[in-house]
């Protein structure tokens, strides 16, 4: 089935697979950005991707990725991805639970919210009898999905009045440069990842963190004196 997302939604979409029950995959599109994947196995959101995206690409974006942690992505990497089944089930055994956790959590950000909002471009839905393997694999139910994009809309939005919009820029203050790191808090972690001027979506990318996480986190250092908006 293909139509237009201005007749359905893809939350719609999702519904009824999992009214029915069915496996098969999803496709959505406009004009301005790349297609987006979703995954379904029996009515439950099972995994994500897009065109012109690797996993293996989005997690070497970490910076603070141990030597050997790359030299393991290099390998499967250069072993053509895997064989292309069960990658992500590979790269999660490279990261700790959190870091894989926050790193899927940013990943939905960018595969799936956006196109959820969307009340336009197209979309095609294909039913098959066997899930497909997803490059990011997830377990969540339709409703949990839209909800969450939902709630991602207006809080990008709200942060973006509040002037912590995805493209602004940070750097660190001369408070920051006489302060003793506590790698334990989280926050504090952007710090070393602030040795130039970023802005929130870079520093996202580089701390294999959601948009929004990473706002959250900007906002305490900037309370606490320790970051400025180079804007």
């Amino acid at each position: 089935m293909r139509g237009s997302l201005e007749e359905f939604s893809l939350g719609d979409i999702l519904q009824l697979y999992q009214i029915s029950g069915r496996t098969g995959v999803i496709r959505a599109w406009r004009s301005d950005s790349f297609t987006h994947v979703i995954y379904v196995d029996r009515g439950r959101i099972s995994g994500a991707g897009a065109d012109q995206w690797s996993l293996i690409e989005e997690v070497r974006r970490i910076e603070w990725l141990t030597d050997e942690v790359k030299s393991q992505l290099s390998f499967i990497e250069g072993d053509g991805g895997g064989g292309g089944t069960g990658l992500s089930l590979i790269a999660r055994a490279l990261l700790t639970t959190h870091a894989w956790e926050n790193f899927t959590e940013r990943q939905l950000e960018q595969l799936v919210f956006p196109a959820l909002i969307w009340t336009g471009g197209e979309f095609e839905a294909i039913v098959s009898q066997i899930p497909r393997v997803a490059p990011l694999r997830v377990n969540q139910s339709p409703q949990q999905l839209v909800l969450s994009a939902a709630r991602w809309e207006e809080e990008m939005r709200s942060a973006e009045r509040a002037g912590f919009s995805a493209d602004t820029r940070w750097t660190r203050t001369e408070l920051a440069e006489r302060y003793a790191v506590d790698m334990h808090d989280e926050p504090q972690q952007l710090l070393p990842l602030l040795h130039r001027e970023r802005s929130i979506e870079e520093l996202a990318a580089a701390g294999g963190l959601s948009t929004l996480r990473v706002i959250d986190q900007i906002r305490q250092l900037c309370d606490a004196g320790l970051v400025q908006s180079a804007d």
